[in-house]
């Protein structure tokens, strides 16, 4: 008698535990259904953070902060994160908009790597005679 009671407590607890771990389941399953949409920042299984540019069946395309475009499985979205960038002071974008604007002249180039200007016209003149 003491063992039926053992046996029917315990299918009465493997029976809850599946229920839990299958509600579970299936809230996970929603979240990743509503993560992948255009347009969403996303975070994948391996920790790739990007954002959603385009949806083809199971492949879906993200997009990186550094502008670089990859493709994944759908079932490799994990769920919906926006991606952490640091922000920038207005001394540090000031500071690249001064670094983006300054490009050496070709003379500069030639001086830095030690070739005076004599030389870099002889090597201008053999490779236009090729």
């Amino acid at each position: 008698m003491e063992f039926i009671i053992l046996g029917a407590f315990i299918m009465i607890m493997i029976i809850f535990m599946g229920r839990s771990a299958r509600k579970q389941q299936e809230k996970m399953l929603d979240a990743q259904a509503q993560a992948v949409q255009v347009g969403n920042d996303v975070v994948t299984r391996s920790g790739f953070l990007g954002r959603i540019v385009d949806i083809d069946g199971d492949a879906v395309t993200l997009v990186s902060p550094s502008g670089v475009e990859t493709v994944w499985l759908k079932n490799s979205i994990m769920d919906v994160m926006p991606i952490p960038l640091a922000e920038l002071t207005e001394e540090e974008l000031a500071a690249e908009e001064d670094a983006d604007e300054v490009i050496p002249a070709e003379e500069d180039i030639a001086n830095s790597c030690g070739v005076d200007e004599k030389r870099s016209s002889d090597i201008k003149d053999s490779d236009s005679q090729k």
